[in-house]
């Protein structure tokens, strides 16, 4: 799965990442750097169709049947494999597909407990080695309330790790680069099995290492989040989580 991750590039920066497609910023509103984007945050997101639109919605997908927008707190992830057949899902495929970028994220590898019986989830930050905004694959929503407030959600997509980091968990956000980004958010073109092929493990270059405990509570939110663990234990001494 994909639980937490990070955004700490200017919004020029994350853009312009995106290799001169033409993107309507006009509805990106601010934001701040984020080292530990957690659920129900609002985030920039890129959506598809015949103008490619920049904006900021909320991480967790409400369905627009939903009653209760806390449905969203169980959607922040779509299984690759099975989006196109869910529920909730499957009627977003064709037109409201998105993009969500990020620096990185977390992922937590299960321990087995060791003779002192101490075992636990490490945590571990995943980036590219060059430091490049990542694309993650996702699908939008709009859902209004009873008094028509409206609400802009989505979920990240994820499907099987890539072969560098399957160590870690057996899920990862599908990452989509290169031409892959305007495939995906075309969702003008029509062609929905063209879009649903891309939704496989990454095969460009990532790096994982262990950072601290720091990360578990969304609460924290600086870049002690993404340091190597030694590195971050020995400028947090007594911290309690």
């Amino acid at each position: 799965m994909c639980g937490r991750f990070t955004l700490h590039d200017t919004p020029e920066e994350i853009i312009a990442s995106l290799d001169g497609l033409n993107i309507d910023c006009t509805g990106l509103g601010p934001f701040d750097p984020c080292y530990n984007v957690a659920p129900t945050t609002d985030t920039p997101t890129v959506a598809g169709g015949e103008t490619l639109t920049a904006g900021l919605r909320r991480w967790g997908l409400v369905p627009h049947w939903a009653k209760d927008p806390s449905i969203g707190n169980r959607m922040i992830n779509a299984r690759g494999e099975t989006v196109a057949e869910k529920p909730a899902f499957r009627n977003l495929v064709e037109k409201k597909r998105c993009v969500v970028p990020a620096n990185g994220y977390y992922e937590w590898k299960k321990h087995e407990a060791p003779a002192d019986g101490r075992g636990g989830k490490v945590p571990y930050y995943i980036r590219s080695p060059q430091h490049r905004v990542l694309w993650f694959a996702g699908l939008h929503a709009n859902w209004f309330s009873a008094n028509d407030k409206r609400l802009d959600t989505y979920t990240i997509i994820t499907t099987q790790p890539a072969a560098a980091i399957a160590d870690i968990h057996d899920r990862m956000p599908v990452i989509l680069s290169g031409h892959g980004i305007e495939q995906w958010l075309r969702t003008d073109r029509g062609n929905q099995a063209e879009a649903l092929s891309l939704l496989r493990p990454y095969t460009g270059e990532l790096e994982a290492y262990t950072v601290s405990q720091l990360v578990n509570s969304p609460r924290n939110n600086s870049p002690l989040c993404i340091k190597p663990a030694a590195a971050a234990d020995d400028l947090l001494p007594g911290l309690s989580l």
